[in-house]
């Protein structure tokens, strides 16, 4: 709580975080492509501390056919795994990341499983030319 508190001033009103969550990437490990749910709605904040530095896509939410299936059924179709996205370089050791609007309620976000973050590509990475001039 203490620092969501904290960033609270760098956020405009709508966007202000409920909490912040703390994790440690690794790069030899993936996460499946999901969306926060409402719970960290508006805006997701995440700290990555420590683990190695990795590649976060944002992939388009494939949407329902009803209402009846959840999210989970929905996520990591073949589908969604064609459809190219945004990426964005976590920085193992302090990398700060904040998405809303479109990129919470219409994309899922993943790390892929053992994908070097040299791999990123130029075209599709938000923050690529930043990364590459701090080598």
């Amino acid at each position: 709580h203490l620092i969501a508190t904290k960033l609270v001033p760098y956020f405009p009103e709508k966007y202000q975080p409920n909490h912040v969550l703390i994790n440690e990437y690794d790069s030899t490990g993936g996460i499946m492509p999901h969306t926060d749910g409402p719970c960290y709605y508006p805006t997701t904040v995440t700290l990555s501390i420590g683990g190695g530095n990795v590649i976060l896509r944002f992939t388009p939410r494939p949407l329902a056919k009803n209402d009846d299936v959840d999210d989970q059924q929905l996520l990591g179709t073949n589908e969604q795994k064609e459809q190219k996205g945004e990426e964005v370089i976590l920085e193992g050791n302090g990398s700060l990341i904040c998405f809303a609007n479109e990129l919470y309620t219409d994309y899922c976000h993943s790390i892929d499983e053992g994908v070097m973050v040299e791999s990123a590509n130029p075209e599709h990475c938000m923050n690529y030319v930043d990364w590459k001039e701090r080598r």
